[in-house]
């Protein structure tokens, strides 16, 4: 599923408050990209700090970042 599709993910309050969101209201195209970008370049983010404490076998770190709340489809381009 991509995020045009639907697809959840999770940011903070503060990053929501700043971008102008409201619950429930529609996202635009260009509001998505943006969020999908920094969601991208925080999981990577998250990735490094991961792996740059141990070793993670692809299962967990995949688990590690979806449960952190990055979307599936964020997470895979990541690992």
């Amino acid at each position: 599923m991509t995020p045009e599709e639907g697809e959840a993910f999770t940011i903070s309050g503060r990053r929501a408050a700043r971008l102008g969101l409201a619950e429930g209201e529609d996202l635009s195209d260009q509001l998505r990209q943006e969020i999908m970008q920094t969601l991208r370049a925080s999981c990577m983010q998250r990735c490094g700090m991961l792996l740059g404490s141990r070793d993670y076998p692809v299962r967990r770190l995949r688990a590690k970042l979806t449960e952190s709340g990055y979307p599936p489809s964020i997470v895979e381009e990541c690992i």
